[in-house]
């Protein structure tokens, strides 16, 4: 689906509409993922769901307005405390949150998660992807920062470096 995406707007490809629909689903289901990697998901099947709906959202800002309207943003919220222990997944997490909702819910997830070094990892290697851009791959967000004003980066800054020291 994250192939056809950038050539379809919503509503213009039933299939891809259905399969959009049908991957936020998932994520309202309960993610455990015990210590021999088998739950509800594998981890593959997480990064299955987490990826391609990612760079849906990156495709265009008409897919990204469906993912929020579906709910895809609380439901994949849910997820990260789900996924305490899982690094990666952790992090696929926290970039389809960034690239759903930008900077603002990266800076949120820092604060409520500055304790835990696996998500403030992964908010910190979003926050690189959001601000980088001299690169051309499929996982940079740049132009994501949403709503972020200037008066606001002193305080995302000392944020950051409290992360770091945290």
């Amino acid at each position: 689906c994250s192939s056809l995406a950038p050539h379809c707007n919503p509503g213009d490809c039933a299939p891809l509409d259905e399969t959009i629909k049908m991957l936020v689903s998932r994520l309202y289901e309960p993610v455990q993922i015990p210590e021999e990697g088998w739950g509800y998901f594998c981890r593959d099947e997480v990064e299955a769901i987490f990826d391609p709906l990612g760079k849906v959202t990156l495709a265009k800002d008409a897919w990204r307005d469906v993912l929020l309207k579906h709910g895809a943003k609380e439901a994949a919220s849910q997820r990260i405390s789900e996924l305490v222990g899982d690094r990666r997944l952790e992090k696929y997490c926290v970039w389809f949150l960034a690239a759903l909702a930008g900077m603002p819910f990266v800076v949120q997830e820092l604060q409520r998660h500055l304790q835990r070094d696996a998500v403030v990892d992964a908010c910190m290697c979003a926050i690189i992807d959001i601000l980088d851009d001299d690169l051309e791959c499929d996982w940079l967000l740049s132009g994501r920062t949403l709503m972020v004003s200037q008066q606001e980066v002193p305080g995302m800054l000392e944020l950051m470096a409290q992360a770091m020291l945290a």
